[in-house]
C-alpha cells in the first residue's frame, strides 16, 4: 500500500477531523440547502406583493444559495488536498466570491432595515415587523426622502382651491428621477381634510412634496382620475370611486330594468419615498340601480247585466236576472332587471422603486361592485265588477248585482343586476387600458 492511499484516524477534535466529518456530510448538506432554497424562491414568487414577504423569502433562498456554493467550495478544496484531484484555483476562487456574494447581498439589507429599526427608537422591533420593513425597505432602495418633517397646509373642500392658488404646488418640469425628488422636496406640503366630490371632475393633479389623508376624510373620484405626485403619502383615509349612496338610478318606470353604474375612477400614486399609514383605496365602480316594480296587473272584466223583469196582465212573469261575476283580475307585470355594476377602475403605482412598500401599505378593496337589486313583481289586478241586476218593471222587482271578480296573480321579480369587474392594479403605465372617456387631462410623463 502506497503512502497515498494510507489512511490513518484523524485525532477528535484536530483539523483534520473537522475536514473529515464535513467531507463526509457535505453531499446530504448541500441536498437539504438545495431543496430549502428552492421552497423559499417559489414562496417568494407565490407571496411577491404581501406586505414584503417575498422579498424576504428571496433574501432567505440567497442565504441557502451562498451555503450551497461554499459548501460546494469547500468541498472541491477537501477533494483536491485529500485524494489529490485536480480543481483549478480559478474555480474554487469563483465558488468562494460567489457565495460571498449571495451571502453579502443578506447582509447589506439586513444592515440597511437595522438602521431604520433602532433609529431613535432605542427599542426593538417585534420579528413581524422586522421582516415586513426588511422586504419593504429593500424593494424601496431607490426611493427618495423628505430633508426635513413635513409642514403640512391643511386644504379643505372649500379652501383648496384657494390653497393651491397660492403657490408651492405647481408641476415641476421634466426631468429625471432624482431632479425629480429633489423637485418635490421644493414643494409644500398637503393635508387633505373633509369630503371631496370630484366626481364630476375628469381629472385632477397633485404635485406636494407630502400629501397626508388623514381619517375620516374622503376623495371621492366618480369615474374621473386622481393622480397624486410626493416623496410621502400619509393617513389613514379613503379615496373612493363611489360612494354607496351614489348608486346607480332605479328604472324610471314600472318594469324597467334599473340602469348600470358608472365606471370607477382611476388612482395614479407616484409616490417617490414611501406610503405612511393604510390608506384605504375602493375604485369599485357605482352600484347598478334596482329594478322597478313590475306595473299592476289590469282589472278584470265587468260582469255581464242581468235579464230585464218581465210582467203580464195584472201577474209578474219574471223579475229582473242578477248581473254576472265580474272577470279575474290580470297578473302583475314582471318586474325590472338590476342594473349591472360598474367596471372597476385602476390604481398605477408607477415608480418601481416603491411599488411593493406601498402596496403592501394600501387597503385596496378588489371585489366589482354589485348590481341593483331586482324589481319586485307587480301587484296582481283588481278582479272585475259584478254586472248590474236586470230592471224591475211594475209588479216585477229588478235583478241583484253580480259579485265582483277574483284578483289576478302577483307577477314575476326580475333578475339581480350582475356585478361589474374588480378594479385593476398596474406597476406602470405601459399597457394600461384607458378605460375612461372623460379621462382626458394630459399628465406629465413620468419618468
Amino acid at each position: 500500500m502506497t503512502d497515498r492511499n494510507r489512511r490513518s484516524t484523524p485525532t477528535v477534535g484536530s483539523k483534520e477531523w473537522f475536514l473529515d466529518v464535513a467531507w463526509r456530510s457535505h453531499p446530504r448538506m448541500v441536498r437539504v440547502l438545495a431543496l430549502l432554497s428552492a421552497v423559499a424562491i417559489i414562496l417568494a414568487t407565490a407571496t411577491e406583493a404581501v406586505a414584503g414577504v417575498g422579498v424576504v423569502l428571496l433574501l432567505v433562498s440567497f442565504l441557502l444559495l451562498g451555503g450551497i456554493v461554499l459548501l460546494l467550495q469547500s468541498s472541491l478544496s477537501m477533494r483536491r488536498r485529500r485524494d489529490g484531484r485536480s480543481a483549478t484555483t480559478r474555480l474554487l476562487r469563483f465558488l468562494r466570491a460567489l457565495g460571498v456574494f449571495f451571502l453579502g447581498v443578506v447582509l447589506v439589507s439586513t444592515a440597511l432595515l437595522l438602521q431604520e429599526s433602532y433609529q431613535g427608537a432605542g427599542q426593538p422591533k417585534p420579528i413581524s415587523t422586522f421582516l415586513v420593513r426588511l422586504g419593504a425597505k429593500v424593494a424601496s432602495a431607490g426611493g427618495c426622502e423628505l430633508s426635513e418633517p413635513p409642514v403640512f397646509v391643511e386644504g379643505t373642500p372649500e379652501t383648496l382651491d384657494a390653497v393651491l392658488a397660492e403657490g408651492g404646488f405647481s408641476p415641476p418640469p421634466e426631468t429625471s428621477d432624482r431632479q425629480l425628488c429633489t423637485e418635490l422636496r421644493k414643494r409644500r406640503a398637503l393635508r387633505l381634510s373633509g369630503h371631496f366630490d370630484w366626481s364630476h371632475n375628469p381629472g385632477r393633479e397633485l404635485w406636494a412634496s407630502a400629501v397626508e389623508i388623514p381619517a375620516g376624510s374622503q376623495l371621492i373620484l366618480g369615474s374621473g382620475r386622481l393622480a397624486i405626485h410626493a416623496i410621502e403619502l400619509r393617513g389613514n383615509g379613503a379615496v373612493v370611486a363611489w360612494p354607496e349612496e351614489m348608486r346607480g338610478a332605479a328604472g324610471p318606470e314600472p318594469g324597467a330594468d334599473g340602469l348600470p353604474g358608472a365606471q370607477g375612477g382611476d388612482l395614479v400614486l407616484d409616490i417617490r419615498g414611501r406610503v405612511a399609514g393604510q390608506p384605504q383605496v375602493d375604485l369599485r365602480g357605482q352600484r347598478g340601480g334596482n329594478g322597478a316594480r313590475g306595473a299592476k296587473g289590469e282589472k278584470g272584466a265587468t260582469g255581464s247585466r242581468g235579464s230585464d223583469a218581465a210582467e203580464g196582465f195584472l201577474e209578474c212573469k219574471r223579475g229582473g236576472g242578477d248581473g254576472g261575476k265580474g272577470g279575474p283580475g290580470g297578473t302583475g307585470g314582471t318586474g325590472g332587471n338590476g342594473g349591472r355594476g360598474g367596471d372597476g377602475g385602476t390604481l398605477f403605482l408607477p415608480y418601481a422603486p416603491t411599488y411593493v412598500q406601498a402596496l403592501s401599505a394600501i387597503s385596496c378593496l378588489q371585489a366589482g361592485a354589485p348590481g341593483g337589486a331586482a324589481g319586485e313583481g307587480g301587484q296582481p289586478g283588481d278582479g272585475g265588477d259584478g254586472g248590474r241586476g236586470g230592471g224591475g218593471k211594475g209588479l216585477c222587482g229588478g235583478g241583484h248585482n253580480g259579485p265582483p271578480g277574483e284578483p289576478g296573480q302577483f307577477g314575476s321579480p326580475g333578475d339581480d343586476g350582475k356585478p361589474g369587474s374588480p378594479p385593476k392594479v398596474y406597476p406602470d403605465h405601459a399597457g394600461a387600458p384607458q378605460d375612461h372617456e372623460n379621462s382626458t387631462t394630459s399628465h406629465p410623463a413620468t419618468p
